[in-house]
């Protein structure tokens, strides 16, 4: 069994780590002090392509794998305040 990452994953990855640390970080402890919601941090992800990867392709969504929702939610509770 080959448990190397496809290049269509590390790219998922690699952006996920991307908008975490240009989108997410830089404003997690402000939004987590103030309740205001992070509609930023939802247009970078939408940009990307990364919204709605969870959404079945019946149902009009990309049909993604489960294992790039859970990178992504990884990388912004990584990156995000109120984690505790």
């Amino acid at each position: 069994m080959d448990f190397e990452l496809s290049e269509e994953h590390r790219l998922i990855k690699e952006t996920a780590r991307r908008i975490a640390r240009e989108v997410v970080a830089p404003r997690a402890k402000e939004l987590d002090e103030t309740g205001e919601y992070p509609h930023d941090y939802f247009e970078a992800f939408k940009e990307a392509g990364l919204l709605g990867m969870a959404i079945p392709e019946s149902m009009g969504g990309p049909g993604t794998a489960s294992c790039h929702c859970a990178w992504l939610s990884k990388r912004w509770r990584s990156t995000s305040a109120g984690r505790g």
